[in-house]
């Protein structure tokens, strides 16, 4: 009988590979992530900070999860979901990027284009 070869290195939970323990800094090696991965985790978080900070500047509350969905951004907004999807067309805002959900694929919506619906909202409000 051979004897089983150890892995060398560490494993990181994020990206599941051993990676060598050079691609650990920090507190990665407890914590299990390499440094690409954490460069990834924190740019996400400053993702996240700076659209709170546009919501903050608008008048909007934080947001809970960024990118949105049609329908969180609706929720977000107090619109329906279908409301939000025509005003986002009558503006011609894209969404920036997509998902897999249990339904299929789906859009998903920066805080740029979730703001500029905001406008289009108040703006016909005040219409009325």
């Amino acid at each position: 009988m051979s004897k089983k070869k150890k892995q060398q290195g560490h494993y990181c939970r994020i990206c599941g590979r051993f990676r060598a323990n050079e691609k650990f800094g920090g507190k990665g090696h407890g914590e299990h992530v390499c440094k690409d991965c954490n460069r990834d985790i924190q740019e996400q978080k400053r993702e996240k900070k700076r659209a709170t900070k546009q919501a903050a500047e608008v008048g909007l509350p934080a947001p809970k999860r960024y990118p949105m969905t049609r329908y969180q951004a609706g929720s977000y907004l107090g619109i329906t979901p279908s409301a939000f999807d025509y005003r986002r067309k009558t503006l011609e805002l894209e969404p920036c990027g997509t998902y897999e959900g249990r339904q299929g694929t789906g859009f998903l919506f920066d805080m740029e284009t979730i703001i500029a619906v905001y406008h289009f909202n108040q703006e016909e409000n005040q219409e009325e």
